[in-house]
């Protein structure tokens, strides 16, 4: 299943599914969504969590190990694997297709990773992903629907933004969505409850 950003919340009331790759470029997106998945797995007693971070020496053999060893304590896990680059090589694609088609019963597979390039969207451990989880796309939100963007994310913090309030903070951001978050928040700090306009 492939969805964005703004869909990961109804799709996790659905249910949490055993597989995520969150794959884009917006940072605050693409944290905002694995945080989203963190609590909810949380919420389902995934009390444990192991961290992989790839890059050119990683041993892939070391994650698949991993996925497979049971726990002393038979808690449930998040395995989570960071990569820089979307791009992990024949043994790290077939790995990631192996854990992506069998993450293991107690196990949920997190992978966080930059915008896939052209030919990352046909491999095999891409379409694995598509088929037995959840790619959430985490796409930059465009100029043109940055003030849009803003006046929702004010809405989650309490704030009423007239249209004039959300061109201006996206015209002083000029797309950056980690600088907007942090200017409704402050406002909602220093307007608790208010309009912005």
């Amino acid at each position: 299943m492939r969805i964005n950003t703004e869909q990961v919340a109804n799709t996790l009331k659905k249910g949490l599914a055993p597989v995520w790759l969150i794959a884009g470029d917006e940072a605050l997106l693409t944290g905002e969504a694995a945080d989203a998945v963190r609590a909810r797995a949380r919420s389902e007693g995934f009390s444990g969590r192991e961290l992989f971070v790839t890059d050119r020496s990683f041993d892939w053999t070391e994650l698949r190990a991993s996925s497979r060893a049971l726990s002393l304590f038979s808690e449930r896990r998040i395995i989570e694997v960071r990569m820089p680059s979307p791009r992990p090589g024949k043994e790290g694609g077939a790995a990631l297709a192996a854990l992506a088609s069998d993450p293991g019963p107690d196990n949920l597979l997190l992978v966080v990773t930059t915008r896939p390039e052209k030919d990352t969207w046909s491999s095999a451990w891409f379409k694995a992903f598509e088929k037995h989880g959840v790619f959430v796309q985490a796409w930059p939100v465009e100029i043109a629907k940055l003030p849009h963007w803003i006046a929702g994310r004010a809405t989650r913090h309490g704030l009423s933004f007239d249209h004039d309030a959300a061109e201006l903070l996206a015209e002083r951001v000029e797309g950056n969505l980690l600088a907007a978050h942090q200017e409704i928040e402050k406002l909602a700090l220093l307007h608790a409850g208010g309009r912005i306009g």
